[in-house]
């Protein structure tokens, strides 16, 4: 509880808050051309 605090819910949103979600992935790779990669 000292290193995250009270709020452990908050600090768990916190931690993945910029990280790409299945349905972003899935998004970018429809939306890719046919036949390319991603790099």
């Amino acid at each position: 509880m000292e290193l995250i605090g009270n709020d452990v819910a908050a600090f768990c949103d916190d931690l993945v808050k910029d990280s790409r979600t299945y349905a972003d992935v899935y998004r970018e790779s429809i939306s890719r051309e046919p036949g390319t990669t991603e790099t």
